[in-house]
């Protein structure tokens, strides 16, 4: 009898723990559009130029440009997403004027109208408009 309750409450720590991950990576797919609104929204309100780096396939950072030393308002990270769409250093800058344009690492202009987070089986795209409007898809 005890046998089978541990089995049981084995099982039950697997699938519990399967669920904290995948809204850990949700959360982290949902920040990233929030990040991209908030950038868009903060850049028109206080007329400052905002920026959402790319640093790496599962790392963003968002940075206030108008500002001394581009300080980061705010970064996340998560190894078990994987952001494909963009490249190493690619950036979406938001003007006072309400416009996001992208940009590469060596700053010459690109589209940048999606970015597909990807966490174990399961892939969701956000579509990026010119004016920073970001929603979720799949």
């Amino acid at each position: 009898m005890l046998a089978i309750l541990g089995i049981l409450l084995s099982i039950g720590g697997l699938i519990l723990s399967k669920q904290i991950n995948e809204a850990r990576n949700m959360d982290f797919v949902e920040a990233l559009a929030q990040d991209i609104n908030l950038a868009r929204s903060v850049a028109m309100a206080k007329g400052q130029r905002t920026q959402i780096e790319f640093v790496s396939a599962s790392k963003y950072e968002v940075k206030n440009l108008d500002a001394a030393g581009q300080p980061v308002l705010s970064t996340q990270t998560n190894a078990s997403v994987t952001m494909t769409g963009i490249n190493l250093g690619d950036k979406l800058i938001c003007s006072s004027s309400g416009f996001c344009l992208g940009y590469t690492a060596g700053g010459a202009m690109k589209t940048l109208s999606q970015v597909a987070c990807t966490y174990g089986q399961k892939t969701r795209v956000l579509k990026i408009t010119v004016l920073g409007l970001t929603r979720i898809e799949s």
